[in-house]
């Protein structure tokens, strides 16, 4: 495992951190732009679109980006010309996929930092109230609320861990089945589509059966997420084993 997480760093650290280097060039950008903008003017509407695509790409597109580009996507293993040679080399299926996965998961946490700074650097930009907010809070309210953010930054975090295992065995079980279809690389998106749709109802199912305030019982997002967890660690070996067994590349 060790030697899959240094080797998987060393492969992807210099896309990350031209990703976080890009990402942050437009955030300052555009902050810069709304501190610098008269309200109403022009160049503040040139500021909000550019705030607005920016955010969007910051939480849509950097989500789909490290779920399909970054170290954890199974699909390098076998659609890439090398995925032979990962084959050939004396490590075990399941250290092989965790490995890229914890990669993986630490590029989506780097991103996860970059834009969170974004978003509270934009909130004083626009508003300074933004900021006076904290001061008419009690210390207990200020409590709260720091629980209620990493418990939800915690489940983004699960949730992308999810969403991992989820498109990897997707990927794996279609390959295993359907490689050599005329139609394999649409029938592919399908099924992989459909068992994310799957794993999303999944949890509005579990998540219909907590009944819970979001301010005051964050934490209860836990049950169907842990739920779902467990449903992911079932996707993973699933993954390993079909990987292991079923693939040849």
């Amino acid at each position: 495992m060790k030697s899959v997480l240094i080797q998987e760093f060393r492969l992807h650290y210099k896309r990350v951190l031209f990703t976080v280097a890009l990402m942050a060039g437009l955030y300052i950008l555009s902050g810069v732009l709304l501190v610098l903008a008269e309200p109403e003017s022009k160049l503040f509407n040139t500021a909000m679109g550019l705030s607005s695509l920016t955010f969007t790409f910051g939480t849509i597109g950097l989500f789909l980006w490290a779920l399909f580009k970054g170290s954890g996507y199974v699909g390098d293993l076998i659609f890439k010309d090398t995925g032979y040679l990962m084959k050939t080399i004396p490590v075990s299926s399941w250290s092989l996929i965790g490995g890229k996965m914890i990669i993986g998961l630490l590029e989506f946490f780097v991103y996860c930092v970059l834009w969170t700074v974004y978003v509270f650097i934009v909130g004083l930009s626009i508003d300074m109230d933004f900021y006076n907010i904290f001061r008419v809070l009690t210390h207990r309210e200020v409590q709260r609320m720091i629980l209620v953010f990493f418990n939800l930054a915690g489940c983004v975090l699960v949730f992308f861990i999810i969403c991992q295992a989820v498109v990897n065995c997707a990927i794996t079980i279609f390959y295993s089945v359907c490689r050599h279809s005329k139609w394999s690389g649409l029938l592919m998106g399908i099924f992989v589509y459909l068992f994310i749709w799957f794993t999303i109802k999944l949890f509005g199912i579990f998540v219909n059966f907590v009944n819970f305030d979001f301010f005051r019982d964050a934490a209860e997002l836990w049950i169907p997420m842990g739920i779902l967890f467990l449903i992911s660690v079932v996707y993973y070996v699933v993954t390993c084993i079909l990987y292991e067994k079923k693939i040849s590349v």
